[in-house]
């Protein structure tokens, strides 16, 4: 069969319906049958986004042609990356056989560089998820580029007239992988066509909350009115961890893309989040449908980039990955650029440039306290504020210390702010262990409602090396199974200490090394490729470092050798120009309740040192609460059940 797949709304869906309907004419065979396949995946996210993936999956090896020497050409299974271009000839540059595009500026790298940087990120995919040394082809393909403007360029490249068989041409006059008949070529390319293909299966747990969410009376009352207000002012939601954030803009983003047809753009920092939002939001009852084509979930960083890369400049390192070190220099330098403001002829030229990237009607920001001061007024140089909604963590910082103000600018009768207090994620007892730790740690200001629906929770905590990482997640599931919760639905978080560099520069933590010794599904997204895709369906046990679980929750959460954040927090606090005068033992313990508002049921917490500063702030908030809601255990003890 010959399936094509949009894995995410891009540009590129009308040439990649041209490659499929010259696929099926030249293997019409291939597109009836029952064993062969060929799929097209449009929109692929992985470290970065792949513009279009070839997955060649042959039962038998196919016979394509003759090689210069008159020997039949085979082909059996291959992965084959493009990188597809959109413009005329004139928006490039030729540079020896090189051809670089022009937007606002010259592209640093060539097209064909490009097409081997979404290669070589499918790779690291695959070697993330157990596939390794599986060769993957890159092309790129000038789709409005006639051939006899490529003559004695880079073979790499195809033009406008390009068909399946000039794809398959070029990509073996790079390699003869595709001709192995190797069966564990076509397992491997197997392996990441359906892991990429995989959805997040929505659990038990999930639908309840896209439900809960749909049907919030207190919620819904909110939302309608700030959809009746997106567009014409800035709108901000501000509120502490758990208390209904995201979820508000969830269902906001459900109504302004199925009621109101708007195009709808989400901002996270974390592509784990990213995965997390989609999921939910494609399962409320406005975004079912058609609906979803106007919605779009990124990261923050790649969005800006993405506006950088058209209207300026992205820094690079000499690798040629972005230095992000350098990044909001350059965003200061293309806000200047477009000063002229959002209704500007230059404005309109860089989004008319790639409509279907940059052309949006809203844009809400979750986590937008973090944002650097550069990465706001670059977005606003180019949206103005009105288009905007912002969800405000308040002291929530992970990637600096001082809170950016969104304000600045902006007359007060062209923004609207609503401050969130009532816990919406965490169970009443876990909620109440929240604000006796923000307590504990010298934060009088920090506290959460919790919700009078949400009744129960359970908080644990465990001292000492933990020898059993894998008997301590066999007890969680105990817990989950319970409530009728499935692994995916529970999260571990786990600090640097707990993570090691393979061969071929994968990383994997410990416990999710045990886990899959034990033939346990994982998704271990403490590497960055996993952390790109979502999990596995129902039955794979989340892993993430603490860097990147803001945003996340579980209906029961390990935090591992939490005291080892915070030693990390005091070696190396993130801080930003303008951050000056900082406590950093105050912004190391303010960090900790990221974490510790992760959980909905059951939070168990780890230290490895009885006596360390951590375990002394958990005995002082054990301290204040009710008896009997704080366990503590051993890690020496034997963990058979936490039922």
């Amino acid at each position: 069969m010959i399936t094509l797949h949009i894995l995410s709304p891009k540009n590129e869906i009308v040439v990649a319906e041209h490659l499929e309907r010259d696929l099926i004419a030249c293997w019409p065979d291939v597109a009836k049958s029952e064993v062969d396949r060929v799929d097209l995946l449009v929109g692929v996210r992985t470290s970065l986004d792949v513009d279009l993936l070839i997955a060649i999956d042959l039962a038998e090896p196919r016979a394509i042609g003759t090689d210069a020497r008159g020997q039949e050409i085979r082909i059996t299974s291959g992965l084959i990356a493009v990188e597809i271009k959109q413009l005329d000839a004139q928006r490039f540059e030729r540079r020896g056989n090189q051809m670089f595009a022009t937007y606002g500026r010259v592209e640093h790298r060539s097209v064909v560089d490009q097409a081997r940087d979404s290669a070589l990120a499918v790779k690291r995919f695959a070697e993330a998820g157990g596939q390794p040394n599986l060769y993957v082809y890159a092309l790129a393909w000038l789709t409005q580029v006639d051939e006899a403007h490529l003559r004695d360029m880079d073979p790499a490249m195809l033009g406008r007239q390009a068909g399946w068989n000039e794809f398959l041409a070029a990509a073996l006059r790079h390699s003869d992988a595709l001709r192995s008949t190797d069966p564990a070529t076509r397992t491997k390319v197997r392996a990441v066509r359906d892991r990429l293909l995989l959805r997040r299966t929505l659990s038990p747990l999930d639908r309840t909350r896209a439900e809960t969410i749909a049907r919030d009376v207190l919620l819904a009352d909110l939302v309608r009115g700030l959809a009746e207000a997106a567009g014409h002012k800035q709108l901000c939601l501000a509120g502490h961890g758990g208390s209904g954030k995201t979820t508000a803009l969830t269902l906001l983003a459900g109504q302004l893309a199925g009621v109101y047809h708007g195009r709808v753009l989400i901002l996270t920092f974390h592509q784990a989040l990213c995965g997390d939002i989609r999921a939910i939001v494609e399962a409320l009852p406005a975004v079912r449908g058609g609906a979803a084509k106007n919605l779009s979930v990124q990261t923050a960083t790649s969005f800006l980039l993405g506006i950088l890369n058209i209207a300026g400049d992205v820094p690079l390192k000499p690798d040629g990955t972005p230095d992000y070190d350098r990044t909001d220099a350059a965003y200061r330098e293309a806000a200047t650029f477009l000063n002229d403001g959002p209704d500007s002829d230059t404005v309109a030229s860089l989004i008319a440039s790639d409509p279907a990237a940059l052309d949006w009607d809203y844009i809400l920001i979750d986590e937008a306290q973090d944002w650097s001061d550069a990465e706001r007024d670059l977005l606003r140089a180019v949206y103005g504020h009105r288009r905007l909604v912002l969800a405000d963590g308040l002291m929530q910082l992970v990637r600096r210390q001082v809170p950016c103000d969104w304000t600045r600018g902006i007359p007060s009768r062209e923004r609207e702010s609503h401050v969130l207090w009532k816990s919406l994620r965490m169970l009443h007892n876990v909620a109440l262990f929240a604000n006796a730790f923000a307590r504990a740690i010298g934060l009088s200001d920090w506290d959460v409602v919790p919700h009078p629906n949400l009744a129960g929770g359970r908080v644990v905590i465990i001292e000492g090396e933990l020898d059993d990482r894998l008997a301590m997640v066999e007890a969680i599931g105990t817990v989950a199974a319970a409530g009728n919760a499935r692994p995916v639905d529970s999260l571990i978080c786990v600090p640097h200490t707990e993570v090691e560099k393979l061969d071929g520069g994968v990383r994997r933590s410990r416990v999710g090394a045990e886990l899959m010794a034990a033939q346990i599904p994982v998704w271990d997204a403490s590497d960055a490729a996993i952390r790109a895709s979502s999990p596995e369906g129902v039955d794979s046990w989340r892993i993430i470092q603490y860097d990147s679980c803001r945003g996340l929750q579980g209906w029961a959460v390990l935090l591992m050798a939490l005291d080892d954040l915070y030693a990390n927090k005091l070696k190396h606090p993130n801080f930003q120009h303008g951050d000056d005068g900082v406590d950093i033992e105050e912004a190391a313990r303010r960090w900790l309740l990221i974490p510790l508002t992760r959980a909905i049921h059951l939070l168990v917490i780890h230290v490895r040192d009885p006596h360390s500063p951590v375990a002394a702030m958990l005995r002082e908030a054990a301290a204040a609460m009710p008896e009997g809601v704080v366990e503590w255990r051993s890690s020496r003890s034997r963990i058979v059940s936490l039922v």
